[in-house]
């Protein structure tokens, strides 16, 4: 809205507001539902307002001591950093697939998965100190505390979990094109809780991108997908794996959209590194308790021993939990939870290269086609 109101009191006492004045265009039509672009935009974010710095002021003020004949002639880029955060997300997540693939080749994928949230606590405790002289991150309210709590349990401890799962059951191809649902999920929540309310162009680059992603996703390819025997401990039916597939979607897109939640819209901003180490912490208390009531921290622990498959943990916890994470809650603080979320799935075309290069796989056409379908998606979210 472009009007202002004032506030005054009717005869019983009751508080009302009125509008006392309003926006208008130099040949007097209201600003009020028509609105104009700005000839300058300066992008001005949460933790700009939090920190006292004015960069609408700073971009001023710059104006004015230039040249006066070109005043208002250049426009100030809007730096596109949410976007590139998501972006770096999945290129790092790409990279976090071949090494966790790799150790839990090893060692398996469960003991992989309480190892990286041990790892990426350490990381995040030992930088936090080199930062700031404590590994405990400071300026966290109660109520931020709860949320990435509740986003921990929700996207890292249930929504991994069921995903983990829901691979070993269906498959890695199906299990990942049922994923491609998760930007869809996340735009719905953060459109219901967080009223975040996308444009025609960006639901446009949204679909295009997913449609690019699952092109590529659902082709067949032979040997991916794999039948366990009965008995297994990870065996079930196909219904429960597509199940558990859309669990897993489900909970990270509410993952997403829960921290976001927490960073922004309850008290003091609460900056993206320190709410992924309260997330990890979190994380790695649950799922260490459970693997303790289930009696597996002596078999988690034996496999220290194996130098390769813990080289390739690290590296996978660096890229994936540590890096990877940080910057998806970097792209959710600045971009909307959809927007952030259909980028962070591009996983699977970035993988595409690393897979060439590490195991020699020819792509075929039909991925080449979806990539650049995905590619034009991203590019429209960027643009716009």
């Amino acid at each position: 809205a472009v009007i202002g109101t004032s506030a005054y009191r009717l005869i019983d006492g009751t508080l009302c507001r009125r509008p006392s004045w309003g926006a208008f265009a130099v040949d007097m039509e209201t600003l009020e539902g028509t609105p104009r672009r700005p000839d300058i935009e300066v992008f001005n974010t949460q933790y700009d307002w939090n920190a006292g710095r004015g960069a609408q002021r700073e971009a001023a003020a710059e104006q004015t001591r230039g040249d006066p004949g070109r005043r208002g002639a250049a426009r100030c880029p809007m730096p596109s950093i949410g976007e590139a955060a998501a972006l770096a997300t999945a290129l790092l997540w790409s990279f976090t697939s071949i090494f966790f693939s790799e150790a839990g080749k090893r060692i398996g994928a469960f003991k992989v998965n309480k190892l990286r949230l041990l790892i990426a606590v350490l990381i995040y405790g030992l930088v936090l100190t080199i930062k700031t002289g404590s590994p405990v991150p400071g300026g966290i309210g109660h109520a931020a505390l709860w949320w990435l709590c509740l986003s921990s349990l929700i996207g890292l401890v249930i929504g991994d979990s069921m995903l983990f799962k829901a691979f070993v059951v269906l498959g890695p191809r199906l299990t990942t094109l049922i994923f491609a649902s998760s930007p869809i999920m996340a735009t719905v929540i953060a459109w219901i809780f967080l009223d975040e309310r996308l444009g025609l162009w960006d639901l446009l680059g949204i679909a295009i991108t997913i449609a690019g992603v699952t092109w590529v996703v659902a082709e067949q390819r032979h040997g991916n997908d794999r039948r366990l025997h009965e008995g297994h401990p990870d065996s079930a039916s196909f219904a429960a794996g597509i199940l558990l597939a859309l669990g897993g979607s489900l909970g990270q897109a509410a993952g997403l959209v829960t921290s976001k939640q927490a960073m922004l819209n309850v008290g003091e901003v609460v900056g993206p590194f320190a709410a992924s180490y309260v997330r990890m912490l979190f994380a790695l208390a649950a799922i260490g308790l459970i693997a303790l009531v289930r009696r597996q921290i002596g078999a988690t622990a034996r496999v220290v021993k194996n130098r390769e498959a813990m080289s390739l943990v690290f590296g996978g916890a660096m890229v994936g939990p540590f890096l990877g994470v940080w910057l998806s809650l970097v792209a959710v603080s600045l971009i909307p939870a959809g927007v952030a979320a259909t980028l962070n799935a591009t996983v699977p075309v970035m993988v595409i290269p690393l897979v060439v290069l590490i195991y020699k796989e020819k792509v075929s056409p039909r991925a080449i086609i979806g990539s650049l379908v995905a590619v034009g998606g991203v590019a429209l979210l960027f643009l716009n």
